[in-house]
């Protein structure tokens, strides 16, 4: 986000930003980011599970967590 208010861009007044996934490293970012929840070691059990069984797809749950760097729908 630097770069964007480098280019006087403000978020989420100008620009939203939503990022894939969660550090702890994002948490000191501001204002806070919007990040859709990955369950990435829920995915990997799950993936291990299919390789081994051969089974069929799961769908897991992912989820928009609100943050900060989105603006309302204009």
């Amino acid at each position: 986000m630097p770069e964007l208010q480098q280019r006087g861009k403000d978020v989420p007044a100008d620009m939203s930003v939503v990022v894939i996934g969660w550090s702890e490293l994002t948490k000191h970012i501001v204002p806070p980011l919007t990040h859709v929840n990955v369950p990435a070691l829920e995915m990997a059990r799950t993936a291990i599970d299919l390789l081994a069984r051969g089974g069929a797809g799961k769908l897991l749950p992912a989820g928009l967590v609100a943050g900060g760097t989105v603006a309302p729908n204009r």
